[in-house]
C-alpha cells in the first residue's frame, strides 16, 4: 500500500513550480544518469529528471546514509515509479566508478555539506562523458540558516583543493553555531542537538562547510572543466547550475594556479 501511495504521489506531483529547461531536456533525456545523495523531490515535479532519464544510478557517502533502498546493489535504488537504478555506498571515494560512466550527474544540497568541492566536482567530471552535464544545486543562503554567514570566496575553495582537506576539517564549525539563528533552526533538531551533528560531522555531514553565490559555485564548475549553459537564483530557495563537460583538449590552455591567486581577493 505504501509503495502505490508514492507511486501515485510520483505521478501527481502537484506541488511546486517548474524550472524552465527548455533546450536542454536532451542532456537527459534517454540518458543515464548519476545521483549523488538523494532521491530528491526536485527531480519528480519541479526537474523532471527522473522522468526524463532512461536509468539513474545512486551513491551515497555512507553505509548508514542509503536510507531509501534495501541496501547497495543492482536494481537497489527505486527513485521513480517503476524506475530503479544501481545503489553505491562509500565514503566520498568515486574510485569505484570507472572513467566517462555517465551521461549526467545530478546533485541537490550535497556540494555544501563537503569539506573540499573542488575535488568532489573532479571526481564528478571524471566520470562524465564528454559532452556530460552536471546539474548542481545548492541551497540560497537567504532560504536557509546560513543567512547570516558570508558567502566563501573561492580562493578559500581553491585553497581548500590545494591543500587537500579532509572531510574532518571543521574550520567552519563556529562560525555555524555562532552565526544559526534560533529561529532559523530546523524543525527537527534543537540547538544542542544541532552542536552535536555538527561535532560529529564526519559522520552525520549535517554542516554546511561552505556558502555558494551562483557566480563561485559556477567558476567551481569551470575550474575542473565545466562550462556553464544555465545559472539561476530564480528558483528559491535553490541556486542552480548546469554545467557541459569541455573536450579534453581545451585543458590544454587554462590559467594556472598561481595566476588565479594573483588575481583572486579573500573576501
Amino acid at each position: 500500500m505504501k509503495s502505490f501511495v508514492r507511486d501515485l504521489l510520483d505521478w501527481l506531483a502537484p506541488f511546486g513550480q517548474e524550472l524552465n529547461l527548455k533546450g536542454y531536456e536532451s542532456f537527459f533525456k534517454g540518458k543515464l544518469g548519476l545521483e549523488i545523495g538523494g532521491p530528491s523531490y526536485l527531480w519528480r515535479k519541479s526537474i523532471p529528471i527522473y522522468k526524463w532519464a532512461k536509468s539513474i544510478d545512486n551513491y551515497d557517502f555512507s553505509d548508514q546514509a542509503v536510507r531509501h533502498s534495501n541496501g547497495r546493489g543492482r536494481n537497489k535504488f527505486r527513485y521513480f515509479l517503476h524506475k530503479r537504478g544501481n545503489q553505491y555506498a562509500g565514503q566520498a571515494d568515486f574510485d569505484l566508478f570507472p572513467s566517462k560512466a555517465y551521461d549526467f550527474v545530478i546533485l541537490r544540497d550535497v556540494l555544501e555539506h563537503t569539506a573540499n568541492p573542488l575535488k568532489m566536482l573532479s571526481d564528478i567530471r571524471r566520470v562524465t562523458k564528454e559532452g556530460g552535464a552536471p546539474l548542481v544545486v545548492t541551497p540560497n543562503k537567504l532560504g536557509t540558516f546560513d543567512y547570516a554567514r558570508k558567502y566563501t570566496s573561492f580562493r578559500h575553495i581553491l585553497e581548500d583543493f590545494l591543500g587537500d582537506t579532509k572531510e574532518s576539517d571543521d574550520t567552519h564549525f563556529c562560525e555555524l553555531k555562532d552565526l544559526t539563528h534560533d529561529h532559523c533552526m530546523p524543525a527537527y533538531t534543537s540547538r544542542q542537538e544541532l552542536c552535536n551533528l555538527i561535532d560529529q560531522n564526519e559522520y552525520s555531514r549535517h554542516a554546511h562547510h561552505h556558502v555558494f553565490s551562483l557566480e563561485v559555485l559556477s567558476r567551481c564548475c569551470s575550474k575542473v572543466g565545466y562550462r556553464t549553459v544555465l545559472a539561476t537564483e530564480n528558483f528559491f530557495p535553490h541556486t542552480i547550475v548546469l554545467a557541459l563537460a569541455y573536450s579534453e583538449a581545451n585543458f590544454n590552455h587554462k590559467p594556472s594556479v598561481e595566476t588565479i591567486l594573483k588575481y583572486e581577493q579573500e573576501a
